[in-house]
């Protein structure tokens, strides 16, 4: 299983938690537990550096100031992108932006690359604790069922 595949089933596990029966929680917690440090190393990777959240959020400021207002003057959205009054003024002030920081922007490109990277590789120290097909709860979902697959034993 590579990091990216731990990540889901990690994630998948979390959303069991209504589901009943003794041996079943067990499972699911026991695994969760298990994987907990592994996790939390894996998102460490991805964290935004101070700097990069300093651009982001001075990237939001600058699309608030160059976006339509309402009657009220808040900025006008579509889905989550704001409408821009004037585009061209925007590009010309974010080029700006991504000039001044340009070090943090190339810095989080190499982040993300790297942890795609990371992701492909085999988690090598974990062994899942499993879980018979009878123990399962019966109210569980054929979606549930494919998401935790790798838990379940015949």
């Amino acid at each position: 299983m590579n990091k990216g595949e731990f990540l889901t089933l990690f994630n998948n596990l979390n959303t069991l938690g209504n589901l009943k029966g003794v041996n079943f929680s067990y499972a699911v917690a026991k695994n969760l537990n298990h994987m907990k440090n592994e996790v939390e190393a894996i998102q460490k990777t991805i964290e935004e550096t101070e700097v990069f959240v300093e651009f982001n959020t001075k990237r939001v400021a600058l699309a608030e100031e160059h976006a339509k207002k309402d009657k009220e003057g808040k900025p006008v959205s579509e889905g989550n992108e704001y409408v821009l009054a004037d585009e061209a003024a925007f590009e010309k002030a974010f080029k700006k932006l991504q000039k001044e920081y340009k070090e943090a922007i190339d810095a989080r490109d190499t982040q993300v690359e790297d942890y795609k990277k990371l992701l492909d590789e085999e988690v090598t120290d974990f062994k899942p604790h499993k879980i018979k097909l009878a123990k399962v709860p019966e109210e569980i979902s054929t979606q549930q069922m494919a998401q935790i697959f790798e838990i379940v034993e015949e």
